[in-house]
């Protein structure tokens, strides 16, 4: 991988999830945040980069690539976004599949892979969706916590998502009764 590969691999993976607020973009989308109306499509994903990426985010406020060329920060900036992009479980097929067809060619497509750089991003998003969801394989004691987290996470959303769900429901209620 050249230096700026390495560089958009290393930040996607420290900002994949800059500023998760503890939903899915299912929930995102189901109770009308505001994240799910300025982002139709992976509103999450979406977050994350935008404060990563964009201008006056993360990297521009602190000056991490300040030193770099303005071809190159563009080029680190944009291999970060597709990579925190992918991690969308949504997407999940579509990359794993990507990577499958691929691996599938044989070793000349892999030889080839080395000089191309949306190849090797695909197999950084892949590699970072492997991180993503790793927990589990971790040691007993660490997989514990991180299952207590997710289930606690998830626990949550069902209940909002259900409060959601019931305050339309007596909306519609209130409507249809209020209908002559």
């Amino acid at each position: 991988m050249t230096p700026a590969e390495t560089t958009y691999s290393f930040l996607s993976a420290i900002c994949h999830d800059l500023d998760h607020p503890g939903n899915s973009n299912l929930l995102e989308r189901n109770t009308g945040t505001a994240l799910s109306k300025k982002f139709a499509d992976s509103p999450l994903e979406n977050h994350h980069r935008e404060l990563a990426c964009a201008t006056g985010g993360i990297l521009d406020e602190f000056g991490i690539l300040s030193k770099v060329p303005v071809d190159t920060q563009n080029f680190i900036k944009s291999g970060m976004s597709e990579v925190i992009l992918a991690t969308d479980m949504a997407k999940h097929a579509v990359k794993t599949g990507a990577l499958r067809t691929l691996l599938n060619r044989g070793k000349e497509a892999l030889e080839n892979a080395k000089s191309d750089s949306s190849i090797k991003c695909l197999f950084l998003q892949n590699l970072l969706k492997c991180a993503d969801i790793s927990n589990q394989g971790r040691a007993k004691p660490a997989a514990d916590f991180w299952n207590s987290c997710i289930y606690t996470e998830f626990y949550a959303e069902g209940d909002r998502d259900r409060r959601c769900v019931q305050a339309r429901c007596l909306g519609w209620l209130l409507w249809f009764v209020r209908c002559p």
